[in-house]
This record gives C-alpha cells, sequence and structure tokens, in this order.
C-alpha cells in the first residue's frame, strides 16, 4: 500500500511539472505498454528545491527563535480592534500570551513540552497583564483536542478545516500548535514560533480566513490595498531610473475625461520576464502620457517627424 501511495505521489507531482511548465522533457511509450520518461531534469530541478527548503529551514530554525517579536503593522490599533471584534482579544494579546508560553516552555526540559492547563494559564495571567479568562480564550483558540468523529467539523467549522490536503484551514496545526489532552498543554517551543509567524503572514496578504462583514474583513481590506499602493511606488521608482521611460505614477484620469487602466492580470501571468518585456513595449508604444500632449510615445514621434 505504501508502495502504491508512493508511486502515486510521484506521477502527481511529475504532472505537476509539466502541467506548470517547470521542466521540459519528452515522454516516450516503453516495451512494456508504459510510459517512460528521462529524470535527469526533474532530479536537477528536485535538488534545487531541496537546496533551497533547506536554506530557508536554516534560516527559520536556529537557537534564537524564541527572541521572536511581532513584525510592526500598519495601524496596530486599528487591526487591535478589528482583531478583538473578531475573536474577543487582540492581535497583541494573543502575542503576549504565546509569548509568556514559550518562556515557560524554556523552563520545561526537553523538546516536547508539558503542563498543566489551568496552572499555565494561571501562570500566564499573573506574568503578563492579560486577564485569565483572556488567556483561556487564547489558549483554547490556538489548540487542537479530540474530536468525537475526526470526519463531522465541529461547531462554527466546515468541513474544509478538517480536510488535511486543504490549505489555511482554521483547525489545521500550523494554526493551533498546542495540543490539549485531558486537562494538560502539550507543545513546542519552535512550532508556537512558526505558528506566530504564519498568522502574520496570513494578516499581511490578508488571507487570514474571517467573517465576510466583520471590522477585521474590512481592516485586511485596507491593508492589502496599502501594501499594493507601496509596491506600485516601488516599481514606479524602479522605473524612474530608467532615463529612456517617461513615468507618471497612479495616473487615473486625463483633464477629467479619459480614465486609463490597464489590467496585467498579474495573478495569471506565467513569465515574468515576457511580462516585463509586454509592460516595456506597451509603456513606450501605447501608452497616454499628460507629458506628450496626451498621446502615445509612437504618435507623437511621428507627429515630430521622426518616423
Amino acid at each position: 500500500m505504501l508502495t502504491i501511495c508512493s508511486l502515486i505521489i510521484e506521477w502527481a507531482h511529475n504532472s505537476d511539472m509539466f502541467l506548470y511548465k517547470m521542466i521540459d522533457n519528452d515522454l516516450e511509450i516503453l516495451n512494456s505498454g508504459r510510459i517512460g520518461l528521462k529524470k535527469d531534469k526533474i532530479e536537477e530541478l528536485e535538488n534545487s528545491n531541496y537546496i533551497a527548503s533547506r536554506k530557508r529551514l536554516n534560516a527559520i530554525s536556529n537557537p534564537f527563535i524564541d527572541l521572536y517579536t511581532p513584525p510592526d503593522l500598519i495601524s496596530s490599533d486599528k487591526l487591535d480592534l478589528a482583531f478583538k471584534d473578531e475573536f474577543s482579544h487582540t492581535y497583541t494579546d494573543l502575542n503576549v500570551c504565546i509569548l509568556e508560553l514559550i518562556a515557560i516552555g524554556d523552563l520545561i526540559d526537553g523538546e516536547v513540552k508539558r503542563n498543566n492547563l489551568h496552572s499555565t494559564c494561571e501562570l500566564i495571567a499573573k506574568n503578563t497583564s492579560l486577564a485569565e479568562e483572556t488567556v483561556f480564550k487564547i489558549i483554547n483558540d490556538m489548540s487542537l483536542c479530540k474530536r468525537d468523529d475526526y470526519l463531522i467539523p465541529p461547531p462554527s467549522f466546515n468541513k474544509n478545516d478538517i480536510l488535511p490536503w486543504k490549505f489555511n484551514r482554521k483547525l489545521s496545526f500550523i494554526r493551533r500548535p498546542i495540543t490539549l489532552v485531558h486537562n494538560d498543554l502539550i507543545w513546542g517551543n519552535r512550532q508556537l514560533y512558526h505558528s506566530l509567524r504564519y498568522l502574520y503572514d496570513l494578516i499581511l496578504s490578508s488571507r487570514l480566513p474571517v467573517s465576510e462583514n466583520g471590522a477585521l474583513k474590512s481592516y485586511l481590506g485596507k491593508l492589502i490595498d496599502a501594501r499594493g499602493n507601496n509596491f506600485n511606488d516601488v516599481v514606479a521608482d524602479k522605473l524612474k531610473g530608467f532615463e529612456s521611460l517617461i513615468v507618471d505614477s497612479k495616473l487615473k484620469k486625463i483633464n477629467g475625461k479619459h480614465k486609463l487602466k490597464y489590467d496585467f492580470n498579474l495573478k495569471n501571468v506565467k513569465s515574468f520576464p515576457e511580462f516585463i518585456e509586454n509592460y516595456v513595449y506597451y509603456f513606450n508604444n501605447e501608452r497616454l502620457s499628460s507629458k506628450l500632449n496626451y498621446k502615445t510615445p509612437v504618435q507623437f514621434r511621428i507627429e515630430q517627424g521622426f518616423g
């Protein structure tokens, strides 16, 4: 059974590499009637991915991971208000609570930590400014526990939250790095650290699953807009470095009459170099510019007699 499962995973992996054009390799029918392919390019790509994954793992798995401090977010006070509206505690409270749990874990021998639920929550409340009921709420929100039926989602969750192959699910181990067994908490400090980082990434990328009409959903929308505007500024600054280009950043209207919009559909871009090449062509030949009397560069050059 394990052999069959391994082969299914291998072929699914190889299929994705062909589907997304990560490799270009020939297929042939063997004398046995099976599909055959040379594995040298596949092995080369897998080796590159392995090296990259090891570098990333080494970068985030170091002796100082327990010194994690939450990065600054845009309007963190507003985030706390929106976060409390969604989860009944603030984002700051969550970080304070989990960082204190990491500190408690440092005093327990071994990589796997275990301590009584009630005494741990009391100790966290004592060592921080958090109310004990807030600590219990945060610990509960970050914990997994035994369910009577694994395939039946608990109240307020849905089927996608319990399927292991689903990404960004609420009942995943990365979202709930604490295991509640009877009245004991079981955790690892490294996993708590990764969970905090993962939550931060979900917030910053506006991928955190939240209520559709809640305050946090609105805040995440504004956050992603702010990051988009910042990206726009960064790209504009890069393009301004080319003397041959005329750059107008965030231009929406010309004389209040014509709206300019060019949708590059970035989500579906498969070749970024090709995208850049197409953008440069558009920028130099088809883009209306206020500095060229609201004409394209090609029109302006022709009228100036440069053909």
